[in-house]
């Protein structure tokens, strides 16, 4: 049998969503950060776990789960059309922009 060393950090993981405008669309990402760098390619492990293939995450909080979760049903990536764009910023974007860091491009 294989053993294997885990190490769980609890250094200062946050969440930051971008809203990068395009010529007909809008995408909304999200970025896991350590330490204010971003985690490239973080795998979900568990609910209130990310990776970075060398050490796992505990989320700050219920709600940064609830909104790895919400995000990862949609690989992270939102896209939305620039007519439905209104509707999405009342309806969504209001919300993250009260809890998280919103950056717009």
């Amino acid at each position: 049998m294989l053993a294997r060393i885990l190490q769980v950090g609890c250094s200062c993981k946050s969440l930051e969503d971008t809203l990068c405008g395009h010529r007909n669309y809008y995408q909304l990402s999200l970025q896991f950060l350590i330490r204010g760098m971003p985690i490239n390619n973080p795998m979900e492990d568990a609910l209130f776990f990310v990776c970075n293939y060398t050490e796992y995450y505990l989320s700050a909080s219920l709600r940064d789960a609830a909104m790895v979760q919400w995000m990862s049903d949609f690989e992270h990536l939102i896209s939305v059309l620039k007519a439905g764009f209104p509707a999405f910023e009342k309806e969504i974007l209001q919300r993250i922009e009260s809890m998280y860091t919103l950056v717009r491009n």
